[in-house]
């Protein structure tokens, strides 16, 4: 028996092939998978392989993806993911069959045509290059109606316009499951995201890039109720907020960036009851029974700001630390700005100290951010100068615009006696 000619499977992976059988020996293989073969596959006849039914290139350099691709009707998963060339041709999207489409490392995509692809089930795009495109993609992304997994990277800025055109479209996908937006650049979030209406069975929300005012009213137990996976950026974080975000009963990751948060957050025993991993930017506080099932635990410390918990009020304050009884590791990120090296120091031994006595003796991080702006002893001194010399000022200036607003309304009393005084005629002898 003639082994190409037999094989329904070829996989080839961390090999040197210096000569390959060609590929139109492979004549009923169903699944051809490529990774990380440093030397260039030549896909020549990959267009006779009409059985084939998996495409995997991965981390594998080939010369050129030829237009014959669009011969593989019976293709229903491609995933290409760097391998050197720069577009993806036009005729994958004439493969009226695809379900999984995954392409990475790509300069150009035939955006305009994505709408062809109807069994679309799973599409994943990182690095989406240029307005044109963005806008193309976004527009086609609405006729993939049976799409389930949309994962899409932009490398353009998603305006007001581009984002109402996106949610347009989230609209027609019903079947949504999982979607993850990420953009290289932060946007303020339009107000149409307020009426997209999520499917019910969404599981994974992931939007980066995205900053929202307010966080979604859509994001409560009735109408997200199998929700697992949440990571958003909202800029103001209410505690109404993270009261419907403790309700969701699937939720297993939060990561909430924010810029405005409540001082705290008690979290009690009917909250967070399957989170697993928990990064927020406010001072939480567990009481007993609450989150059973955390492992992970990330949480932010201020040196000098008023934002994050401070060094005396973790002294001062029990978080509750021991009544996380599933915890395994703790991340603590000190925020340096403005304090001196020996305070940053300081501020991490009371949190180590507040942790140690924990039943399970959790793995503790200490990550430091802003670092580049501790201050030496003088700078500090210089700074606490120079703010009490600009108080002395503000308090002079103040005290200057008091006295002439007094003279300014003597004045106008005086003004008015002169002005009421002519009208009665009591100085016509003059």
């Amino acid at each position: 028996m003639d082994i190409p000619e037999a094989l329904r499977s070829l996989n080839i992976i961390y090999c040197n092939i210096a000569i390959m059988t060609p590929l139109h020996s492979f004549r009923v293989c169903r699944v051809l998978c490529i990774e990380y073969s440093y030397v260039p596959i030549s896909l020549k006849h990959l267009g006779k392989l009409l059985h084939l039914k998996y495409l995997e290139l991965y981390g594998t350099p080939v010369d050129e993806l030829p237009k014959e691709i669009g011969h593989l009707r019976s293709l229903q998963t491609l995933l290409l993911v760097n391998t050197g060339l720069d577009e993806l041709p036009p005729a994958v999207c004439s493969l009226t069959r695809l379900m999984c489409l995954m392409a990475e490392g790509f300069k150009r995509l035939p955006a305009d045509k994505m709408g062809n692809l109807t069994s679309l089930e799973e599409l994943r795009l990182e690095s989406i290059v240029g307005q044109s495109a963005t806008q193309a993609l976004v527009a086609e992304l609405g006729k993939l109606t049976r799409l389930r997994v949309v994962n899409i990277t932009f490398s353009e800025e998603l305006e007001e316009s581009l984002q109402e055109a996106l949610v347009q479209s989230l609209f027609n996908l019903w079947g949504l499951q999982e979607l993850a937006l990420s953009s290289k650049w932060s946007q303020q979030g339009s107000a149409m995201w307020g009426d997209w209406e999520p499917p019910r069975q969404l599981r994974r929300l992931i939007i980066k890039g995205i900053i929202f005012s307010r966080q979604p009213r859509w994001i409560n137990r009735s109408c997200m109720a199998h929700l697992c996976f949440l990571s958003l950026a909202v800029h103001a974080v209410e505690a109404q907020d993270l009261d419907n975000l403790a309700r969701l009963p699937e939720l297993r990751y939060l990561k909430l960036d924010g810029v405005s948060w409540p001082p705290r957050y008690d979290t009690g025993p009917d909250d967070f009851r399957n989170l697993r991993f928990c990064d927020v930017g406010t001072m939480l506080v567990f009481h007993m029974g609450a989150m059973p099932r955390l492992e992970e635990l990330v949480f932010g410390v201020g040196v000098l700001l008023e934002q994050c918990p401070t060094m005396d009020v973790i002294e001062d304050l029990d978080l509750g630390l021991d009544n996380l009884l599933s915890l395994e590791q703790v991340t603590v990120v000190v925020d340096c700005s403005g304090a001196t090296a020996a305070k940053v120091q300081e501020v991490e031994a009371v949190v180590m100290r507040a942790m140690e006595n924990h039943a399970n003796r959790p793995t503790i991080k200490m990550e430091r951010v802003c670092e580049n702006f501790i201050l030496s002893d003088k700078e500090q001194e210089d700074l606490v100068r120079l703010f009490l010399s600009s108080l002395y000022v503000c308090v002079l200036l103040s005290f200057s615009d008091a006295l002439k607003r007094k003279a300014a309304c003597s004045s106008s009393r005086i003004n008015l006696m002169l002005s009421s005084s002519h009208s009665c005629g009591c100085f016509d002898i003059l």
